[in-house]
């Protein structure tokens, strides 16, 4: 969109006295980015169209058109009173929220005498571009995207100049050297009879030339003379003394950026540079391919003994196996303490007869009772 506002604004001349430009911007509110007595040069109305930014939100066109008729009441720069023909393009691409509100407030700038010029984008309902537009088609455009707007500027740059010519009796195009003549005589009007005459800056008699066309226009609508005769030239005059020296004018706006020239011839190198900051970590690379295995190195020194580690818990237990062969003798083991006394045995076996001898042998035991005797 901005590309295409700049188109227009670089083919105008723009100015005080000149061509004015304002900006409004909507959604669900209409907001003024800069009105018609706010800037007067086209390099600064370019600069304010590149920052704009377009909102997000509703498309209150109706309330949009009720905004801007104010834009063009003399305290915004509006010149309506002395007949400058005012002017309204009106960019939208979303059919209208309010859509009820378009015709009444459209036919409010009309009463006006504001021309409104409606534009639509993409999603724009072509009802209501007409409806804004009065139903005037030809005030009327569409295209399927916003940068889709550049290839209606000439058509559009027509119609602007159409309706420029309302309180304008005439419009005489002065050219330089070499420029076409039938492509001037397309925009000029009202120059009567003597439409034919081209009009060029380096002619001898171009301010007497002027003077007359401008004299024709003057009397046809004024007086209602239609025609006017003039005398034959006469002959051309001595030059005059020079003039005096002008003040020194202000200084002209800057010129738009020219087109990139051709890349120049390398230059020599440089001295070196001071060293540079060392800059932040870099993201870290891929992981790189496997490298041949090196010579197997020396044996290291041994390690020291690690700590008894906590006894694992008791496994489960395993298969019974086979009985084993029997061990080797253990070693005799310790001598136990004397046990307690047993009972006393059983009455042994008759030992056997020992052999006779002399020695007394030890005293035996005392005997059993003998059974009593019965006496008869």
């Amino acid at each position: 969109m901005q590309t295409f506002m700049a188109s227009v604004v670089k083919e105008t001349t723009v100015g005080e006295n000149l061509t004015r430009f304002g900006v409004i911007l909507y959604s669900d509110a209409a907001n003024s980015s800069f009105t018609l007595n706010k800037i007067y040069s086209k390099g600064k109305v370019l600069e304010a169209l590149q920052q704009l930014v377009q909102p997000d939100g509703s498309t209150y066109t109706g309330a949009a058109l009720a905004y801007s008729l104010q834009y063009f009441n003399a305290k915004h720069g509006g010149r309506r009173e002395i007949r400058v023909p005012q002017i309204l393009m009106v960019i939208t691409d979303g059919a209208a929220t309010d859509r009820d509100r378009l015709k009444a407030e459209s036919d409010a700038l009309r009463k006006n005498g504001v021309t409104v010029i409606s534009i639509g984008v993409k999603d724009a309902d072509r009802k209501e571009l007409e409806t804004m537009a009065g139903g005037d088609t030809s005030k009327v455009f569409f295209v399927d995207d916003f940068k889709d707007l550049i290839t209606q500027y000439k058509n559009i740059s027509s119609v602007i100049c159409d309706s420029t010519k309302r309180g304008v009796s005439a419009l005489l195009a002065v050219a330089l050297r070499g420029t076409d003549h039938a492509q001037l005589q397309k925009v000029e009007f009202g120059r009567g009879f003597g439409y034919t005459d081209q009009l060029i800056i380096s002619m001898p008699s171009i301010g007497s030339t002027i003077f007359q066309q401008i004299s024709t226009v003057t009397a046809r609508e004024c007086c209602g003379v239609m025609c006017k005769c003039w005398g034959d030239k006469g002959p051309r005059g001595l030059p005059g003394p020079p003039g005096v020296k002008g003040e020194e004018g202000e200084r002209g706006h800057p010129g738009f950026p020219g087109e990139e020239g051709v890349s120049g011839e390398r230059g020599r190198p440089g001295l070196p540079g001071l060293q540079g900051i060392r800059g932040c970590p870099g993201s870290r690379g891929q992981k790189g391919y496997r490298g041949i295995s090196g010579n197997k190195g020396d044996d290291g020194e041994d390690g020291l003994n690690g700590i008894d580690g906590e006894q694992g818990d008791t496994g489960h237990s395993g298969l019974k196996a086979d009985r084993g062969p029997p061990g080797n003798p253990g070693t005799p083991g310790t001598k136990g303490e004397l046990g307690l006394k047993g009972q006393k045995g059983l009455r042994g076996d008759p030992g056997t007869p020992g052999v006779d001898n002399n020695r007394p042998g030890p005293k035996g035991d005392p005997g059993s009772p003998g059974r009593p005797t019965s006496h008869w």
